[in-house]
């Protein structure tokens, strides 16, 4: 429950940003209005960042984000903690480049990788969780003084490769970052920017299949029975 609270609070935070946007900058961003969709993995760490360098010489650059996986919820009330995948770190990467007007170049180099370990009820998804290839990319700049909040947004389309959770999301996913503290973007793609602390959230809108949600135990409902039963007869014995 505790996992879970921190999860709708920092949805909250990222929806809440996309609730402030004037209709000027609405055209930068692929979503201006995301709803709330499962699967989906929140992302924040203390030592996240990201970095965007730009070659004057040919005029593009590569922007690479990177933060650390927290949970993934499969619904509106449940979710499940990401650990470290087996021999490896949990982490989250994404990286793209991009022409100066910010739009997504075709290189090989494009990526999103998911690594971590879930365990839902009695499946286990370990290793790389989810695999793919950014096809759009949107950006919302709240740097200047007269922003109601100082947070820079950003958003990205992802057609679905590999990894053990592809088969929840589909052929493509939707993800949303945002840095929390020091972000130098101003809106432009024709110079160096950096960002720490990114909060993220990937989703599905097309999910072809629920994500696992485990069945309550025999032993739990026994548990949970039990327990009503006490809570009666103890109001019972205090009322007469």
């Amino acid at each position: 429950m505790h996992r879970m609270r921190h999860y709708v609070a920092v949805f909250g935070l990222i929806t809440g940003v996309t609730a402030l946007i004037g209709s000027p900058a609405e055209a930068n961003l692929i979503r201006t209005d995301p709803k709330l969709a499962f699967p989906d993995v929140l992302a924040a760490a203390i030592n996240g960042r990201i970095e965007y360098d730009f070659d004057e010489a040919s005029q593009r650059g590569v922007l690479t984000m990177t933060n650390t996986p927290w949970e993934i919820a499969g619904d509106e009330t449940t979710s499940f903690p990401i650990e470290h995948a087996d021999g490896s770190n949990k982490s989250q990467r994404l990286v793209l480049n991009l022409d100066a007007s910010g739009n997504i170049v075709s290189d090989p180099s494009n990526l999103y990788e998911l690594y971590g370990r879930i365990v839902a009820g009695d499946q286990t998804f370990d290793g790389l969780l989810l695999k793919g290839t950014p096809t759009k990319f949107g950006w919302l700049d709240f740097g200047s003084p007269s922003a109601p909040i100082g947070l820079d947004m950003f958003d990205v389309e992802i057609e679905v490769t590999g990894g053990e959770l592809a088969r929840y999301f589909g052929d493509t996913a939707y993800m949303e970052f945002t840095p929390l503290l020091e972000s130098t973007f101003e809106g432009a793609f024709n110079n160096d920017f950096t960002g720490l602390k990114p909060v993220s959230n990937i989703r599905s809108y097309n999910s072809p299949e629920p994500f696992p949600i485990p069945e309550p135990t025999t032993i739990v409902v026994l548990l949970s029975g039990g327990a009503a039963l006490l809570y009666h007869r103890h109001r019972r014995r205090i009322v007469s």
